[in-house]
């Protein structure tokens, strides 16, 4: 089993705990997003699985070398994410 697999079961793991929760509290019209806020949830919960919540270390490894979510964009997570640039990896 290669990284890419390993890194693949953790994330359909993580979907399948907060699909419950995203189902009732995500707005229906809101289905057409880029990004979806499955991905969103999952790359926050893997950052602070494998990079101490540091979400610039797991953007660049999971993102940009992986490339497991192919629709994020950075800047876009960081906006959405709510973080500022001292809790990035700066």
């Amino acid at each position: 089993m290669d990284l890419v697999d390993k890194y693949l079961e953790e994330i359909n793991e993580i979907r399948g705990l907060i699909k419950p929760i995203v189902d009732e509290y995500y707005p229906s019209k809101a289905n057409r997003e880029v990004i979806s806020l499955y991905d969103l949830i999952t790359i926050g919960i893997l950052a602070h699985m494998h990079f101490n919540g540091v979400i610039k270390h797991a953007y660049v490894h999971f993102i940009e070398d992986l490339k497991l979510f192919p629709r994020i964009r950075y800047n876009k997570l960081r906006v959405l994410t709510g973080m500022k640039s001292c809790c990035t990896g700066f």
